[in-house]
């Protein structure tokens, strides 16, 4: 049985709150802001922004301030145990410290140890502050015929497969449809009725037996892709804002989702943001003004923290539990954490639509109407068995899915993420005790192994363990490396604070600001290079005598040789559930230096080609909506094939989860 939606109480215990409520408790005086700080991830120019130029300054002392509800609810909804995917809720820290800008960090005092490593210091802008998997690029070189074929494999009108046809055969079949749709019997003579006798019927969406209704639904579909397109490619003036594309609001909601870039949309009253990556929240500053912002209590500590977003606008929400927003019409949301990066979340809107909100020139026929939508809007994610099995959407009929489609691509089927976190723990241990591990990579490892140097020397030997990652994610990499080799784990003052804004003790017990006292360092993704690992370690001279660098990313991944480009469904599942992963499959890059060790990691903080066909078998879903990789028909006629593939065999194809958090 679904989790009956309740708010948090006020006034009397039987009363129902709203977000309005529960946000109403917490508010505090809020100075006003010192800087304006805009972390923008494209090239964009808003005529209200500024952007101050960069300082190439030495990161010094962190200051952390929580955003969060500091009284606990009355009553919270019961719900199913779930295997929590999130990073946890998160703890008070220097909770009346102030939030320095972190693109102008003070010159605090210098310590003596901070000192001694000063040529090795990473600057600011080191620092990535978004997603280093944003969209996988086309493939120049794929054979266009291939989505062709794939779009061809089902029926448009009865969404049957036609993959065991021939092309001849295909086109047969669609034809017979077309035939049978419009073979309809002629009306015998009537009498004429009065307009008020004839009953208008309610807006519906078209039959799918409806030749006539399924090609204008197609030719409506592409029309509002190509106002989307035509609003991405837009650019704000100082007169006219920048056009925010049908799928950054709600339909039908005043609700918008990670749209920030577009200003103040029309009609919208709620903004929503998924997770702190700065392609998520461009254009979101201290100056921020155009309405309440709505996230995870991760989130906000991230970007009243980062950006210095003025509290009055943050409103943290907790997770697994329906609330009402405030000025919606009577929709409620839910918060799913993403599993993919500290903070991250999926919303599920349940609600009437009441309103025409955002740039679309496309208004839905249901406004007004009593009928209650879902949309569920993933975000950023890496899908996942607690996705599909989570008590808020499992059973129920989604309306819309708003799909992380950047790797809707069968090249891109990566080994499960905690098969690939349990391979680099298992790694960095046998590292650390000289072992070497079975992969193809055993010569090369052995010669780093047995590098020359004396019995003595060898006794004080000190590998150095480097993770690279971005200013938030990739976290439970660096936890399980240190884990497993059982040490602290160090890294600079600005990356240290981001750690803090996030929920785990175990982590922050780990971390130290000693360089000499961690064999774990945490460096931006860029700096995990050869020669850069080599100029790092070099700075540790007399204390570390080797370097393995660790590169966890998406783009990592290499399809095996071969691959077919248009599998199907059935062939991804087996082939995928038949592989395994484990240390032997990490093997190390060619380097120059007997010193160091650089290690790519297929870990992806997206879902998986594969991982995406699963998560849309399990749910029952109306539309699915990509977001990335939607600048191009060429890319949304292939995503739009797979889609209606995984909607021609949801029915009949189910995969079994291999564990309760991948399939």
């Amino acid at each position: 049985m679904p989790p009956r939606r309740k708010s948090l109480k006020t006034a009397t215990p039987k009363a129902q709150g709203t977000l309005r409520d529960f946000f109403g408790k917490q508010k505090q005086p809020t100075s006003a802001p010192k800087e304006v700080i805009v972390i923008d991830s494209d090239t964009d120019t808003d005529s209200d922004i500024e952007v101050f130029p960069k300082k190439r300054k030495l990161l010094s002392g962190s200051s952390v301030e929580i955003v969060g509800n500091s009284s606990k609810p009355t009553k919270r909804v019961s719900l199913p145990s779930v295997p929590a995917l999130s990073f946890g809720q998160p703890t008070l820290l220097l909770s009346d410290a102030p939030c320095p800008s972190l693109l102008h960090p003070a010159d605090d005092e210098a310590t003596e140890e901070s000192t001694k490593f000063n040529e090795a210091a990473v600057y600011e802008e080191d620092w990535g502050t978004g997603d280093d998997e944003i969209g996988v690029a086309d493939n120049e070189e794929e054979d266009p015929s291939a989505i062709d074929d794939i779009a061809s494999l089902v029926c448009p009108l009865c969404q049957l497969s036609l993959s065991s046809l021939s092309e001849l055969d295909r086109q047969s079949h669609v034809n017979s449809c077309l035939d049978a749709a419009s073979a309809q019997p002629q009306a015998g003579p009537s009498e004429l009725k009065p307009l008020s006798a004839i009953p208008i019927p309610n807006a519906c969406a078209p039959s799918k037996n409806d030749a006539f209704s399924v090609l204008m639904n197609i030719r409506k579909e592409n029309a509002v892709w190509t106002e989307a397109e035509a609003a991405e490619a837009s650019r704000a003036t100082k007169k006219n804002r920048r056009k925010a594309p049908f799928y950054k609001v709600m339909e039908g909601m005043p609700i918008a989702v990670d749209a920030f870039r577009y200003g103040s949309i029309p009609g919208v009253t709620s903004y929503f943001l998924t997770h702190a990556h700065s392609d998520h929240y461009t254009n979101l500053s201290s100056s921020w003004k155009h309405g309440p912002i709505y996230c995870s209590n991760e989130t906000a500590n991230l970007i009243t923290h980062i950006l210095s977003v003025d509290k009055q606008w943050v409103h943290p929400l907790p997770m697994d539990v329906p609330m009402l927003v405030p000025d919606s019409g009577g929709v409620h949301v839910t918060l799913i954490s993403a599993n993919h990066c500290p903070g991250s979340c999926l919303f599920l809107f349940e609600g009437p639509q009441t309103v025409h909100a955002g740039d679309s020139s496309f208004p839905s026929p249901w406004i007004g109407s009593s009928r209650t939508f879902r949309y569920l809007h993933c975000g950023d994610f890496r899908a996942s068995p607690q996705h599909t099995e989570h008590p808020a959407v499992n059973g129920k009929r989604l309306d819309h899915v708003y799909l992380d489609t950047t790797y809707l691509d069968p090249r891109y089927t990566f080994p499960p993420q905690p098969l690939v976190i349990l391979a680099c723990a298992d790694l960095a241990k046998r590292l650390s005790e000289g072992k070497s591990p079975d992969s193809a990579g055993s010569t090369r490892m052995d010669q780093y192994m047995t590098s020359p140097v004396k019995s003595k020397q060898k006794e004080r030997e000190r590998i150095l363990m480097v993770v690279g990652t971005y200013s938030v994610g990739k976290e439970r990499i660096v936890k399980a490396v240190a884990e497993a080799i059982d040490s602290k784990i160090y890294c600079d003052a600005r990356k240290m604070g981001i750690l803090r804004c996030q929920s785990d003790p175990d982590l922050h017990a780990m971390l130290t600001d000693d360089p000499l006292a961690a064999d774990v360092h945490i460096l931006p993704l860029g700096k995990i290079a050869a020669d850069k690992l080599q100029a790092y370690l070099d700075r540790f001279k007399g204390t570390f005598t080797k370097v393995i660098g660790f590169r966890p990313t998406g783009w990592t991944y290499s399809p095996p040789a071969g691959a077919i480009q248009s599998p199907t469904i059935s062939s991804v599942i087996v082939q995928t559930q038949q592989k395994t992963f484990t240390h032997a499959n990490l093997r190390p890059s060619r380097t120059t230096s007997a010193a160091v060790l650089l290690y790519p990691i297929p870990y992806s903080e997206h879902s998986s080609f594969f991982e995406l066909t699963c998560f849309a078998l399990a749910l029952d879903w109306r539309r699915m909506i990509a977001t990335v990789n939607v600048g191009s028909q060429k890319s949304r006629v292939k995503m739009d094939a797979w889609m209606k593939k995984w909607e021609a065999e949801r029915k009949n194809l189910k995969v079994r989860p291999r564990r309760s958090d991948f399939w």
